[in-house]
């Protein structure tokens, strides 16, 4: 079976004989992608003052960054700072013929492995850049006609290059759009389906109708839409925390959505070397022996044909993964990604056997995250006119009593929540 016919069967889901690789550093790949080929009418600025490096990129944009500081950087200067711009704003050559060219070369040299194409983004990654991030997300309630109007023009450019790449040959899209943060979504879910999903139902299937399986990046918690992107025709999920789901929860989405996940062991929980007594999650059991997967790692990684494997040889590096993922038996549903009740597995068990569990809570043994609060909300309550001014006998002297006594007598006292809200009858917190 090629490399080809082994990612096929995964995005098919007509069970490959082998898990799939992208693994770099000349190990074996399953893979080889191509992006567009360079313009021929923007050159690039880069340019020093200071400590702070700035450049361009061809959508006009200006960024930023700390010299020896920060890697990308951030947007200095939107291409976009006014709406009054937009009529006369040009997007740059995407399409030009000879930006193919190098997919062509790429493509036909493929030596029997998945070609996939990579475009710069759909509407989202790339509007924002355009509007600068906190100014787009106004925009999107403050000034939709203009918004509207600008993801209609990204839009139909990048429907021509994904039908530009198809022509080149290629068999897979993949594209990033960060739409995620650690627990939510940066919009709301309904905001989303009203203003992306139709973009992202004609992207994909401008893709799916020249005969290529759509491959999306996106970091952070996505759960609230996985649905909605499965639906417009989105084949594989590049994520790079899968923990943040739960492992056999993602597991069981996935695949009652007949979905690919392409991930790395995450980067968060698993690729981070474990320090003291915290135990890593075991990626081996996020597959079994016939789940298929693609990876790229850094050079220190060994090449493995299962995870666990991995994990036991001390994997170092990003692997990403693209997983044909079944239902895993047991375990229960975390966002976290822990789902073992064994305390070693969770980085909790007991060090001192002879002592009281310090993370089991009772009356006796009160967590410590309570007494930590105990202490803090004490403090807050005595403030400037504590000890000091009872000694010196001022009116204003707060009445004395120990810190702990005060907090649980009246757990509200000196309590101010964020914009002045007072606690409400009966709540502790």
């Amino acid at each position: 079976m090629t490399p080809r016919e082994i990612i096929q069967r995964n995005l098919n889901r007509t069970d490959p004989e082998r898990i799939g690789f992208s693994f770099d550093g000349g190990r074996l790949n399953d893979f080889v992608g191509c992006g567009l080929g360079p313009s021929t009418t923007y050159q690039p600025r880069r340019w020093r003052e200071g400590n702070v490096e700035y450049h361009d990129d061809e959508w006009g944009n200006v960024w930023h960054r700390l010299v020896d500081r920060s890697a990308g950087g951030e947007i200095f200067r939107p291409a976009l700072e006014s709406w009054d711009l937009l009529a006369d704003y040009e997007l740059p050559d995407l399409t030009a013929p000879g930006r193919f060219d190098r997919a062509r070369e790429v493509f036909a040299a493929d030596g029997g492995r998945f070609r996939v194409a990579s475009i710069p983004g759909f509407p989202f990654a790339i509007c924002r850049y355009l509007r600068k991030m906190e100014v787009y997300f106004q925009d999107l309630l403050l000034h939709r006609a203009e918004i509207d109007l600008l993801h209609e023009r990204v839009t139909s450019l990048l429907e021509q290059v994904i039908v530009g790449m198809g022509e080149a040959g290629a068999e897979g899209l993949t594209f990033c759009e960060d739409w995620g943060i650690q627990d939510r979504l940066l919009v709301s879910p309904t905001q989303w389906r009203e203003l992306f999903k139709p973009l992202f139902q004609r992207l994909c299937g401008a893709a799916h109708e020249h005969g290529m399986a759509v491959l999306m990046h996106s970091c952070g918690y996505v759960w609230d839409i996985i649905d909605d992107l499965a639906e417009v025709g989105v084949n594989a999920f590049q994520f790079d925390q899968p923990a943040l789901y739960g492992i056999e929860r993602l597991a069981d989405k996935l695949q009652s959505l007949g979905c690919c996940l392409w991930a790395p062991v995450d980067i968060q929980k698993v690729l981070p070397p474990a320090t003291g007594t915290t135990s890593r999650p075991k990626p081996g059991r996020w597959c079994d022996s016939s789940v298929a997967t693609t990876a790229a790692s850094s050079p220190r990684t060994t090449a493995t044909s299962t995870a666990s494997a991995s994990s036991r040889n001390g994997t170092s590096g990003r692997m990403r993964r693209l997983w044909r993922l079944r239902a895993v038996a047991g375990g229960k549903d975390a966002r976290d990604g822990n789902n073992s009740t064994d305390p070693r597995e969770c980085g909790t068990a007991n060090k001192h056997p002879e002592r009281p569990n310090a993370n089991s809570a009772s009356p006796a043994n009160p967590p410590r995250r309570l007494l930590r609060c105990r202490r803090r909300v004490g403090r807050h309550v005595r403030g400037p006119r504590g000890g000091a001014a009872r000694r010196e006998g001022r009116a204003d002297a707060r009445p004395a009593g120990s810190r702990r006594q005060r907090f649980l007598g009246n757990p509200h006292v000196g309590v101010r929540r964020p914009g002045g809200e007072q606690p409400r009858d009966g709540d502790h917190r």
